[in-house]
């Protein structure tokens, strides 16, 4: 059994990776779990525990993949957090809308499906993920600063492919591990 999931790996370059320091150290008292930015990545399907029985079945199902005409150009925009500035739970970085992103998320649960996978439900809303909140005590500063940056720019990425990836769970964080590179161009 592994903890599976199909996402799209982002690196971006070092004076991004700066500000994503300096963004961590704007809040030395707070209980933030922050991401290993060398694992930063956009989800497109989290299938979760599943069967090593289904894994080639899987693999074969994402190379199935209609490809694009070129790599996919997306815009890194904006922090912001999920649940609420009262119950801050995760910091985020915001991916402007991309059709052809939307249509790889589309295709990838598709196929997913035919897999056995149940269907997305949800609205699909890329974002990255780079901290979970523990326990936030000056709300009132988080909102300020979230506020304040929600429209800041970071940089622009192609992108290529996307990866089937395992996710081991440990006291110190998750552990990734390529299980499978899918080109989509």
């Amino acid at each position: 059994m592994k903890r599976l999931f199909v996402a799209v790996k982002i690196n971006f370059d070092k004076k991004v990776l700066q500000s994503l320091q300096n963004f961590k150290q704007s809040f030395p008292n707070e209980s933030i779990k922050w991401v290993d930015f060398s694992h930063l990545h956009i989800t497109i399907k989290f299938l979760g525990d599943t069967e090593d029985s289904l894994i080639h079945k899987i693999i074969d199902s994402l190379n199935t993949l209609t490809k694009f005409d070129s790599k996919i150009s997306l815009d890194f925009q904006g922090y912001g957090l999920f649940k609420n500035f009262k119950e801050p739970r995760v910091f985020w970085i915001g991916v402007k809308p991309n059709r052809q992103l939307e249509v790889l998320q589309r295709n990838v649960d598709n196929v997913m499906t035919a897999v056995g996978f149940q269907p997305e439900n949800r609205g699909f809303h890329p974002h990255l993920t780079i901290g979970r909140c523990k326990l936030i005590n000056d709300k009132r500063e988080v909102e300020k600063f979230i506020t304040a940056n929600s429209s800041l720019y970071f940089q622009r990425i192609e992108v290529s492919e996307i990866f089937l990836i395992e996710s081991v769970l440990s006291r110190y964080g998750p552990n990734y591990t390529d299980v499978e590179r899918f080109p989509i161009i």
